[in-house]
């Protein structure tokens, strides 16, 4: 196996033979998404992987699914990394548990097409849970048939002094309110657009307050799958 430590001009010459898909469990950080990417950079390097360099920079090529929002964790991220050569699955698994970003958990990968198109552009949505503190149920599944039922939910979006409308319900496929022991969980299938934007899990819960629901306190927020193009639409959440 080549030395994933090999002078960085060398590894520039290497062109990519084999796409890993790695299926990966993160835990709730505050770190940005460039955070998570350096972090991932280092540990290629440092698992001896004959890694595929970046065309853009001299860095191992990986592609993420889509970022992770702040403070909410992922059961079950996708993340692709690029091998200068192919290698059996158990040596790629051994490397990438062992050099893994603290915080992450390897569960599965998978080798996959090197042609397919770019991971981010396969992401058309994500399964989201939310896990609420008190709530009045009645009020919030009523709040949920309200938002289901509307032909528009308008918010707004804000990112430094500019303003944008969005229309909530279009990137929104389904909401289920389940009552359990612990509470009530909130679970949420959102739809990730090119053209009209990626809903959040916030911006959910703060509509659902506005369209009758009462006080919702999330206690945690996971990210529960990312959904690709070609996924079954009918799989239930």
């Amino acid at each position: 196996m080549s030395n994933g430590g090999a002078p960085q001009g060398a590894a520039r010459q290497r062109e990519a033979r084999q796409r890993w898909r790695l299926v990966v469990a993160r835990a709730a950080a505050g770190t940005t998404q460039r955070d998570v990417e350096r972090a991932w950079e280092a540990a290629l390097v440092a698992s001896g992987l004959p890694w595929a360099p970046s065309s853009t920079r001299a860095a191992p090529r990986l592609a993420f699914g889509a970022p992770l929002p702040t403070g909410i964790g992922g059961e079950a991220e996708l993340v692709d990394l690029f091998l200068a050569e192919r290698l059996p699955m158990y040596q790629v698994r051994e490397a990438v548990e062992r050099s893994i970003p603290l915080g992450d958990r390897l569960l599965d990968l998978h080798d996959v097409w090197l042609g397919e198109p770019g991971l981010p552009s396969l992401v058309v949505g994500a399964d989201y849970r939310a896990t609420l503190g008190p709530v009045d149920v009645a009020s919030l599944s009523h709040a949920v048939a309200r938002f289901l039922d509307a032909r528009s939910v308008p918010t707004e979006r804000r990112k430094g002094d500019r303003v944008r409308t969005l229309d909530l319900r279009r990137l929104v496929d389904d909401i289920v309110c389940r009552p359990t022991q612990d509470g009530v969980v909130l679970r949420m299938r959102l739809r990730h657009d090119p053209d009209l934007g990626n809903a959040r899990a916030e911006d959910v819960l703060a509509a659902l307050r506005d369209l009758g629901a009462g006080p919702i306190d999330a206690v945690a927020i996971v990210r529960e799958r990312l959904r690709l193009a070609g996924d079954d639409p009918q799989a239930s959440i």
